[in-house]
C-alpha cells in the first residue's frame, strides 16, 4: 500500500492532520535551507533521537542520525552543522571520525542499517520516498563522553554509551586508522 504516496509495504493508513503538519513543516524547511531536522522522544527502553531529512535528495548525501539524551541546543548545533557542511559540498562516511562538525571536539559517523533506516526515519522516508529510487540511507554521528571517549572505546561513561547506541541502528566500530579529518 502506499502512505503519502509511497510504497509502506503494509496496511493501508491514511496520514492523519497532526502527521501532515509535521511533513509540511519539514518539506518548507527544506524549500528554505535544504534540509530539516526531526527530534523523535524517548519511548520505553528507546532513547531520544534526531535526523536530518533533506541531505538524501538535495545533496545526495545519507540522512544523519543523532542518539541519545542531549539537550535540544546540542542536536540542533550537532545535525545543524552537519547539514549546513553537507551542504557546502562535506561527505561523512561511516569508519571515520571528523573535526569539522563541532569546534575543538571530534565527532565519529557510522552507518545505520537499511532495515533501521526505514523503521526510525519515517517521516524522511514520507518526505522524500516518491523521489528516491531506493531506501533513505543514514550515518549515525557518535559523540565522545567527557573524557573523549566513544561507546566502544574501553572506559566510555556507560550512560553515554547505552544512550548512543541504544535505538540498535548498527553496530558502532572503531573508525578506520583513527585518524581525524579536518575541514
Amino acid at each position: 500500500m502506499t502512505q503519502g504516496g509511497h510504497d509502506t509495504g503494509g496496511a493501508a493508513t491514511d496520514i492523519g492532520p497532526a502527521l501532515r503538519q509535521v511533513i509540511d513543516r519539514v518539506a518548507e524547511a527544506i524549500a528554505r535551507r535544504g534540509w530539516a531536522v526531526v527530534a523523535v522522544g524517548a519511548e520505553g527502553e528507546r532513547p531520544p533521537f534526531a535526523y536530518t531529512v533533506g541531505l538524501e535528495t538535495g545533496f545526495d548525501h545519507p540522512e544523519v542520525v543523532l542518539v541519545g539524551n542531549f539537550s535540544q541546543r546540542i542536536v540542533q548545533g550537532v545535525l545543524g552543522a552537519a547539514g549546513e557542511r553537507v551542504k557546502a559540498g562535506a561527505r561523512f562516511e561511516p569508519g571515520e571520525r571528523v573535526s569539522e562538525v563541532v569546534p575543538r571536539l571530534a565527532v565519529a559517523f557510522d552507518a545505520v542499517r537499511a532495515d533501521a533506516a526505514q523503521e526510525h526515519l519515517q517521516i524522511a522516508d514520507l518526505v522524500q520516498g516518491d523521489r528516491l529510487d531506493r531506501a533513505v540511507r543514514a550515518v549515525q554521528v557518535f559523540l565522545p563522553d567527557a573524557a573523549g571517549r566513544f561507546p566502544w572505546d574501553r572506559g566510555c561513561d556507560a550512560r553515554m554509551a547505552h544512550s548512543q547506541t541504544g535505538l540498535g541502528l548498527g553496530p558502532p566500530r572503531r573508525p578506520r586508522g583513527g585518524a581525524i579529518r579536518r575541514a
